[in-house]
């Protein structure tokens, strides 16, 4: 649920990120709202084993999205995947 209210506040926040999500993320978004949807179904019909793997599906399918919206870039602007990698060896 915190996924929602976060998404909801990117878009004023943060309006790059907004439109990464919106453009490369989006399938992996839509996957896991849809995993968080079924999986408050499971529970409310007393599914919990149903409910704990969409759970778990819902939280890999929002990072997915993030780390979709995010890349190359691992934190802020500078530090991509490529300036974390560790140097070849001589």
């Amino acid at each position: 649920m915190l996924s929602v209210a976060a998404l909801a506040t990117s878009a004023a926040t943060a309006p790059a990120l907004w439109h990464r999500l919106i453009g490369d993320g989006q399938p992996a978004l839509i996957a896991g709202f849809l995993a968080m949807a079924l999986s408050l179904l499971a529970l409310a019909g007393r599914w919990y084993g149903i409910g704990r793997l969409l759970t778990m599906l819902s939280a890999a399918a929002v990072l997915w999205g993030w780390f979709a919206a995010q890349a190359p870039r691992l934190i802020g602007t500078r530090l991509t995947i490529h300036t974390a990698a560790a140097p070849h060896p001589r």
